[in-house]
């Protein structure tokens, strides 16, 4: 990678997004995990002497991926305003697209308090397949604009894989558009120019033609 030598800034606060994967029905031996009841004199099991807060696990689909209306559920905690709440359950993430596809994003205007927030209720969880951290960087003097992505997916066991995408584009001021519209002009004059000399070559040669067009149909 090329090391600019001009100072560089992001010109807007980073972007904080995921991707999810949808629940689905648990099967096989998951089943009777998550239909075991409870016995409150089973004290040498302690897993299994109390009332059951949820599921035990939580199965996914990697085929499908999550696009209801929030990434998270939250049962309401104290002073949730009415219309957040319903049925006892506040959303935390609303879902957003992207490029076609569903993801649920944050943008880190204060980014200690929503990172914090994040961890508190568990924003990565097993539904989480990628998450992405995007920003815009800016050149000075170069007049260049890199759109910066940091990407980390997550597998089947948990392991975690990084990436980084990046895009620059130029912005065509002054000197730099002129020599721009210069190349663009030349271009179209030497395709055109290249154009009518080949329809020239055909109209002279009308075998070389012919030749063209049983060796497309063989």
């Amino acid at each position: 990678m090329k090391r600019f030598g001009k100072p560089q800034t992001t010109l807007l606060p980073s972007v904080l997004y995921q991707t999810r994967l949808k629940e689905a029905e648990c099967h096989g031996f998951a089943t009777v995990v998550q239909s075991q009841n409870y016995n409150p004199v089973l004290t040498l099991l302690p897993a299994l002497d109390g009332k059951k807060n949820g599921k035990i696990l939580k199965c996914i689909d990697r085929s499908s991926q999550q696009t209801s209306e929030y990434a998270l559920y939250l049962s309401c905690p104290e002073h949730t305003p009415a219309h957040r709440c319903v049925d006892g359950m506040v959303g935390v993430g609303h879902k957003q697209s992207f490029h076609g596809e569903t993801v649920y994003a944050e943008m880190l205007i204060e980014s200690e308090k929503i990172l914090t927030s994040m961890k508190k209720v568990g924003w990565i969880d097993i539904q989480t397949d990628k998450v992405s951290m995007s920003t815009m960087v800016y050149t000075e003097d170069l007049e260049m604009f890199t759109s910066l992505t940091v990407e980390f997916s997550f597998d089947f066991a948990g392991n975690v894989e990084g990436a980084v995408h990046m895009v620059t584009y130029r912005d065509l001021t002054q000197d730099t558009a002129s020599e721009f519209q210069g190349f663009l002009i030349t271009t179209c004059v030497g395709a055109f120019i290249s154009m009518v000399s080949l329809v020239a070559f055909l109209c002279l040669h009308p075998e070389k033609y012919n030749l063209g067009l049983m060796l497309y149909e063989i």
